[in-house]
């Protein structure tokens, strides 16, 4: 069999002139709600945790946040400040999160009313403490402890591919794991999702601390579709399945930059690595995946990046600082 960078390319050719791309509509139909008492064994080679989710001792997903069901697939609402409490979204439905939040899954903060309460982890401690006084929606989008981020693909030709259906993105940092997440989503349908490894944080910033770019460089990427959805399997749609588990390798970048200190503003955001770009060439002409991006993050003010602290740190200030690693160079 002839290497799959071989074939690729006739391959979706053949496809681009023969059917639309992303014009296929409904989502294959995940596990619902209804469909959690079923509980299927993840230890069994033929299921699959999504989003790289855990498999437990007691042989059910454990999912990463914004994400439930028994395998990992349903969106989760409400907002992130919820932890488990969280509704599953309906099948065919958007989420409506609670106010200040925002995000196809509502992991986004948007204002620092939100935040008030947000549960904050010490170190050395499994377990989480609200804070309800000095926290703010932090919108730099270089994570303090863990960042999450809502995007709009800005690829023209993407979305003329799309024909009106929003092609976004979520993509979310964990700055003590050095590891970060990116998923892509057609009408609010996710199509596929990838791990990131070994990360480190770069950012370039004013004298005055406004942060005018971050870059996460990851060593290592893993992709995995969604079975069944657009642009992964869908009939009639381009089924980069194999593509992205034997190609997309990395190593990755994600990189911001903002030209106004207003980080209500979204920033103007570019997605790189070596197959996905070549990939990018060929079907649309555009050398990386772009996108215009809002992130938030839960924290106190005193942790914001850059904060010059004015008195003399509390205890409890102490510790939380102590869980923010150095990975940004």
């Amino acid at each position: 069999m002839a290497p799959l960078r071989v074939i690729l390319h006739p391959l979706l050719l053949t496809l681009i002139l023969s059917t639309p791309i992303l014009a296929l509509r409904s989502p294959a139909t995940p596990w619902t709600a209804g469909d959690l008492a079923k509980s299927p064994n993840c230890h069994l080679p033929q299921f699959t945790c999504a989003q790289y989710g855990m498999c437990n001792v007691q042989s059910e997903c454990k999912c990463p946040a914004g994400w439930g069901g028994v395998d990992c697939l349903i969106p989760q609402c409400d907002s992130l400040a919820d932890g488990p409490n969280r509704q599953l979204r309906e099948n065919g439905t958007s989420c409506e999160c609670k106010d200040g939040w925002g995000g196809i899954n509502c992991n986004v903060c948007k204002t620092d009313a939100a935040c008030a309460g947000f549960r904050i982890p010490l170190p050395g401690d499994e377990k989480v403490h609200p804070d309800p006084e000095g926290m703010t929606c932090y919108k730099g989008g270089d994570a303090v402890f863990s960042t999450h981020q809502i995007c709009n693909v800005t690829n023209r030709l993407i979305l003329q591919e799309a024909e009106g259906q929003p092609v976004q993105a979520t993509f979310s940092c964990d700055a003590r794991s050095e590891t970060c997440a990116f998923q892509l989503w057609i009408a609010e349908v996710e199509s596929f999702y990838c791990a990131l490894e070994e990360c480190v944080a770069k950012t370039a910033s004013t004298s005055e601390g406004f942060v005018k770019s971050t870059t996460y460089a990851c060593e290592q990427m893993k992709c995995s579709c969604v079975p069944g959805r657009i642009i992964c399997g869908k009939e009639g749609s381009v089924d980069i399945t194999e593509f992205l588990h034997e190609e997309i390798k990395g190593p990755a970048s994600f990189t911001c930059s903002r030209s106004s200190s207003d980080l209500n503003s979204a920033a103007k955001c570019t997605f790189v690595e070596p197959a996905a770009d070549e990939l990018m060439r060929d079907l649309f002409g555009d050398a990386h995946i772009t996108m215009g991006c809002e992130a938030g993050e839960c924290i106190k003010y005193s942790q914001i990046p850059g904060y010059k602290q004015q008195q003399r740190a509390s205890e409890d200030y102490n510790k939380q600082k102590a869980l923010a690693p150095a990975w940004r160079i």
